[in-house]
């Protein structure tokens, strides 16, 4: 076991923070949304802060420091959501906010702006994906944990006919992650402002 989790699995530039990862765009957070979106080959991959424990270090990274980050053996899986059921999982990724709740979404393929409303609660004010504004209406395909998909934390859980496959097919967070690091060998991360507070 020993030597499996000292396996070299990637090589990174500099230090992939986590950061203040539960208010804010994380470098880390980013990577592991990419590697989900990019298993699955969908529109949109999210994360929630709370399942991102640790940074992983500048130079060799091994599957211990991959199991350091991901601990939990979340599975990761694939839903349809609406344009408007996006916007209401963002906005459940806020709630705990001010306590810095592990809701707080980390996002790949997709940007969002997020603000304090009238009632003093924070809200998303603008979502881009791919580039182009959300269409509400508009079905999209998100990977994200199963954590999410089952309603953890502040999340509704996911109705069944909008999961689009099955739990028991469902793949480890990081078995996806260490397929991306494989694809991705050399790893140089920087914040991308995917994610604003409008103050």
């Amino acid at each position: 076991l020993d030597k499996t989790l000292s396996e070299k699995v990637g090589f990174s530039i500099n230090t992939v923070e986590r950061g203040n990862h539960r208010q804010q765009e994380s470098v880390l957070g980013n990577l592991i949304a990419d590697a989900y979106r990019d298993y699955y080959a969908v529109a949109i991959g999210m994360m929630n802060a709370g399942g991102i424990r640790n940074s992983l270090p500048k130079g060799d990274m091994t599957r211990k420091d991959v199991y350091a980050v991901l601990p939990f053996d979340n599975k990761v899986g694939v839903v349809e959501l609406s344009g408007e059921q996006i916007i209401d999982v963002l906005n459940n990724g806020l709630k705990n906010y001010t306590t810095l709740g592990g809701e707080f979404l980390q996002v790949s393929g997709m940007n969002y702006a997020f603000a304090t409303n009238a009632k003093k609660q924070f809200e998303v004010t603008e979502v881009m994906i791919g580039g182009k504004p959300l269409a509400r209406k508009q079905v999209y395909r998100v990977a994200l944990p199963d954590y999410i998909i089952n309603g953890g934390g502040a999340f509704d859980s996911i109705p069944k006919d909008q999961i689009k496959i099955p739990f028991s097919e469902m793949i480890s967070d990081t078995d996806v992650f260490l397929k991306y690091l494989k694809k991705n060998p050399t790893i140089d991360y920087k914040p991308e402002n995917r994610i604003i507070r409008i103050k």
